[in-house]
This record gives structure tokens, sequence and C-alpha cells, in this order.
């Protein structure tokens, strides 16, 4: 979709299924290491974390490590660990720019979300969902690669 707007990139999905913001700390590190040419992050993370207060720890560990970085950043939120609300002051208070919850505008049927998990009202996005998704936020990273002058 980037192409098609004519911008070259290469996109790193970092993300694990059934990760936790506890454990994308060291990641995100590892990964900023590893591929010093990224210019945006795609913040997402996710339902996992069932517990509030350990999902926020980490979450605005991450976002302010991501800060202190200035690194452009697209955050899109967990409705279990957050209100729209209070993911809007977040992402302010972070720099960051708030896309929405991560389901945002994606049907959870059974074309756009795979309900795999245990509980058969739970799952993951499946190829179309994700794609859905990419395109809705395609305006936003259009945005931010727009305002950040990246190339």
């Amino acid at each position: 979709m980037l192409s098609a707007n004519g911008i070259q990139v290469n996109v790193i999905n970092a993300g694990v299924d059934g990760d936790k913001p506890v454990f994308m700390v060291h990641r995100l590190e590892q990964g900023l290491k590893n591929y010093p040419e990224i210019k945006v992050v795609l913040f997402e993370p996710g339902p996992n974390e069932q517990n509030k207060r350990f999902n926020m720890e980490y979450t605005e560990k991450i976002l302010s490590q991501l800060q202190e970085m200035k690194m452009p950043t697209i955050y899109s939120s967990s409705g279990m660990a957050q209100s729209r609300d209070e993911a809007i002051i977040t992402a302010k208070k972070y720099g960051a720019y708030y896309y929405g919850p991560w389901l945002r505008d994606v049907p959870k049927d059974r074309v756009h979300y795979t309900f795999d998990a245990v509980k058969s009202e739970t799952g993951h996005m499946s190829a179309p969902g994700c794609e859905l998704w990419a395109k809705n936020m395609l305006p936003l990273v259009l945005q931010v690669i727009k305002e950040h002058n990246i190339r």
C-alpha cells in the first residue's frame, strides 16, 4: 500500500503471538539496535495482558523509550487495558499518534477474525482482517511520514 503511494519501504513485523508488553520492552530495544534504519514504529500492545496495571506499566515504558528516541510512533491501544479516552491521553503524554483500539473498523466476523483461541469469542485477525487494518491505518501512516519528512 505504501509502494502504491510512491513510498519504498521495508516493513518489519516484530509482533509475537500471545505477547505481553512486559516482553515487548526488551524485544523493541533489540529490534531498534538490529535495525537502526527504522523510521516509524506502530505499537500495539494487544489484549494478552489481562492485568491493566502490568499492561499499562510496560506500555508506558515502551512509549517513553520511543519518545526519548524521538521515534515517530503510532499507538493502537487495547480495550482490555484502556478506554479510548485514556488511550488518547496516554498517546499525547508520550508524543505518539493515536490510531484507536487495535480492532478499530475491522469486523469481528469469520472473514476478518479467526476465533482460534481457547475461548471461542477470542482469536486473531485473519489475513483479510490484517489487510483491512493496514488499509484503515494507511492515512495516519502517510500523515506521520509526511509530518516527519521520512524518506
